[in-house]
């Protein structure tokens, strides 16, 4: 979250600004204040180096739309500035920065938080989308200043209605192309809505499906199967729901932690991707495998200890 400083004293801003935030964003505050806190200042002798703060230097004028005021003297950035934040203060290495830039994309126009307070049985927190990709097009278009272009090229790739960070990594991984280290295999559409034939509702049942990535053209359901997934009556349900989605013609492939992070079935389940569209996976990018580890570094940590 990020704030504008308004030349009072930044510990003061702080304190304000927790109070405030806690008013204006309800049960929405907790997710917000528990990630650093970013401020703006207009001068580089404005500069904090509190603990728990990141302070950053913008000098010039902020593009329209880029804060909402929450009190007489706290704003807060909107999730559109947040990203052009996100793309100017990018240290990383090329591929590493623009799919990092593409993953909060993803989760400005996805489902899901990472607060733990709100934490559901697949370990994130369900919301509203905080933008929408027009949202951010039409405030990129606008914006006129250092990173707009960067972002503003970079958001094609962003899709709506990721409703995880798995889910998120996974969409990337298929759709992204060659020189980001993923398999271009054609753009999916996230947690797609497919009414399930009256023949085969059970009473009091469910009408429809959620489909967590799917080619709706190719009749191609693409699940991914995470740690929520095992306890026995999700098992059950998702039996359910596969057979159901056969019946209609489906195809269904199921992803799993492991083949997101190896190469080889990553490989495959992109082939099968591109085959039921009638497309051929051609890797043309040189030092493919690099990139694509630099894709695993960034997008799938894997867990200290």
């Amino acid at each position: 979250m990020e704030i504008l400083d308004l030349g009072k004293p930044i510990r003061a801003d702080i304190d304000e600004f927790h109070d405030d935030c806690r008013r204006f964003f309800g049960t929405r505050s907790e997710e917000i204040l528990a990630e650093p806190i970013s401020i703006s200042v207009g001068l580089e002798a404005n500069r904090s180096y509190l603990s728990g703060i990141e302070c950053h230097v913008w000098s010039g004028p902020l593009p329209t739309g880029a804060m909402q005021q929450i009190s007489s003297n706290v704003f807060v950035a909107t999730p559109e500035q947040c990203l052009l934040e996100r793309t100017r203060a990018s240290h990383e290495t090329r591929i590493a920065g623009d799919l990092d830039i593409i993953r909060m994309g993803f989760r400005l126009c996805g489902t899901y938080s990472l607060a733990s307070c709100d934490a559901g049985e697949d370990g994130v927190a369900v919301r509203q989308p905080l933008s929408s990709a027009e949202s951010l097009k039409r405030f990129l278009s606008s914006a006129d200043v250092r990173g707009s272009n960067r972002a503003a090229s970079l958001l094609p790739y962003v899709l709506e209605k990721s409703a995880s960070p798995r889910e998120t990594a996974l969409s990337m991984h298929l759709w992204l192309p060659h020189h980001l280290g993923c398999f271009c295999a054609g753009r999916p559409q996230l947690n797609y809505t497919v009414d399930i034939d009256e023949g085969l509702r059970l009473p009091g049942g469910p009408r429809s499906y959620r489909i967590d990535l799917c080619y709706p053209d190719a009749r191609l359901a693409i699940e991914y199967d995470g740690e929520g997934h095992a306890d026995p009556p999700r098992i059950a349900r998702d039996a359910q729901r596969r057979n159901d989605l056969s019946h209609m013609g489906w195809r269904i492939i199921t992803v799993t932690a492991r083949q997101l992070r190896s190469r080889e079935a990553m490989a495959q389940i992109a082939r099968d991707v591109a085959s039921a569209q009638g497309m051929r996976l051609r890797i043309r990018a040189r030092s493919f495998e690099a990139h694509r580890q630099e894709f695993c570094r960034v997008m799938l940590p894997r867990a200290k200890g």
